[in-house]
């Protein structure tokens, strides 16, 4: 090949790199864009669903599990805060956030010990909640007993966010279901009136399907044949355990007869040579 014609194929090359390039940025403005118009309605969807929530005052219950603890019952705030913002250039962010009060029948519970103390505290302090009751130290001043009573509410919410690069609506669930920031991510296509209604549902607590992952038929079909061999070979092992017990349990008492076989065996031994004693000495 001639250099001409090298050099000619590269310029080939970098001209359809280019254009390439150019195509995938102008698709990430085009996914973007619409994304931006999506969640402005998903803003204004979280406006009326709150708006409609704060007129109907209807009673959200929801429980929280404390490790080391126990369950807390709360309800739902109606202090919804709806926020739309451009964090950094060529982005979006929504956020809603409202307030879960801890019901007053929190039950107080004990601990001992300074590190269980302590465990149990940075748990609280984690999640912004108000929980010691009393506390008791020894004469040199170390902590040797302490109760807790969770009191306040915990911050609920949730941000969905999407970016010119992200090219995907990525939905960040805290403290709804659990104690816990749960990521989800939903391409353009998928952000829709029906998102929004799962999501709705999701923070009245009326269902999980927004968390709940669908499986597809092949992997519930797997899993299905995993759980028949998991059964397979737990009744397999129930039964060469039963064998093993029997086994077992028939070594045992064949010792047993041997032991007594031999003892009895022992015994007439002795009584013959006593006999024979006696015999001889008649």
């Amino acid at each position: 090949m001639s250099l001409l014609t090298q050099l000619a194929k590269q310029a080939e090359q970098r001209k359809q790199g280019e254009a390439s390039s150019q195509t995938q940025q102008a698709d990430r403005e085009s996914v973007y864009a619409t994304l931006e118009v999506k969640l402005g309605e998903f803003a204004d969807y979280l406006r009326s669903l709150t708006a409609l929530l704060k007129d109907t005052n209807e009673t959200i219950l929801q429980s929280y599990e404390f490790p080391g603890y126990g369950t807390v019952q709360t309800q739902f705030v109606h202090d919804y805060k709806v926020t739309r913002n451009t964090p950094i250039k060529n982005s979006v962010e929504v956020k809603l956030e409202f307030s879960a009060n801890i019901q007053p029948d929190a039950p107080i519970v004990q601990v001992h010990g300074l590190s269980r103390y302590q465990t149990v505290k940075a748990i609280f302090d984690k999640h912004r909640v108000s929980a010691l009751h009393e506390s008791k130290k020894d004469a040199s001043g170390v902590l040797q007993q302490a109760s807790f009573k969770a009191r306040g509410k915990i911050t609920v919410g949730l941000t969905a966010y999407a970016d010119l690069s992200l090219g995907l609506m990525r939905l960040t669930l805290s403290n709804i279901e659990d104690l816990n920031d749960s990521i989800k991510t939903y391409s353009v296509d998928q952000v829709n009136e029906k998102l929004f209604d799962l999501i709705g549902h999701y923070i009245t607590r009326r269902d999980n399907e927004l968390t709940r992952e669908k499986l597809s038929h092949d992997v519930l079909k797997k899993l299905r044949h995993t759980a028949q061999q998991n059964e397979m070979r737990r009744k397999w092992e129930e039964k060469l355990m039963a064998q093993a017990a029997a086994e077992e349990q028939a070594r045992q008492q064949a010792e047993q007869e041997n032991k007594l076989h031999n003892r009895l065996l022992s015994q007439g031994k002795s009584l013959f040579g006593k006999l024979q004693g006696l015999l001889k000495k008649d």
